[in-house]
């Protein structure tokens, strides 16, 4: 979880723009979104990008180059979501020798 909140209070991702939708309908081969809602103190920072193959949505260009930026930008959240997805069994982390010597565990 600490990493989780590192990736989340990082400068690039508390500085996205507001994640704007997509206008549709729109012809577009395929495509793929992500959308997060981070709590901020009594507010909730909306953040997330749209990505697609063909001609995509009719939303300014200004906002197709933000969800460019936001892509880059949330990919490391992306992937540690992904992580946590496709994990089968929790990482095994070797315990410390001073760690152990305090809990009286032989390692």
């Amino acid at each position: 979880m600490q990493i989780l909140r590192g990736l989340l209070d990082g400068d690039a991702i508390v500085q996205l723009p507001p994640f704007v939708a997509p206008e549709v309908p729109f012809p577009s081969d395929t495509f793929q979104a992500f959308v997060a809602e981070v709590t901020r103190g009594p507010s909730v920072q909306h953040i997330g990008y749209f990505s697609w193959t063909g001609d995509g949505p009719h939303n300014p260009e200004s906002i197709k180059r933000q969800w460019q930026h936001s892509e880059a930008t949330v990919k490391p959240l992306v992937d540690w979501f992904r992580g946590v997805k496709t994990s089968k069994h929790p990482i095994k982390r070797r315990v410390s020798e001073l760690w152990s010597t305090m809990c009286n565990i032989t390692p």
